[in-house]
């Protein structure tokens, strides 16, 4: 985009206003309080790595982790 497109943009109230719209819909919808966020089959994944990572002595799913085991086997 050219900067004139984004100015005309970012200056249009009615496009700030969707924006702020589908944002708080997809707040309310799926619980999205923190990003990153990722919503996969309905479950909401909130503020996770893409690693694994170590949460009171144990290893936890990163969100690479999780994607994997959603994909089928082969």
């Amino acid at each position: 985009m050219s900067s004139a497109d984004i100015e005309r943009c970012t200056a249009d109230e009615a496009v700030a206003n969707s924006i702020a719209a589908g944002i708080k819909d997809a707040q309310a919808k799926f619980g999205i309080n923190s990003t990153p966020s990722f919503v996969v089959n309905g479950k909401t994944y909130t503020n996770m790595p893409f690693d694994d990572f170590q949460e009171e002595g144990t290893t936890k799913p990163g969100f690479g982790t999780v994607i994997k085991e959603l994909l089928p086997k082969q």
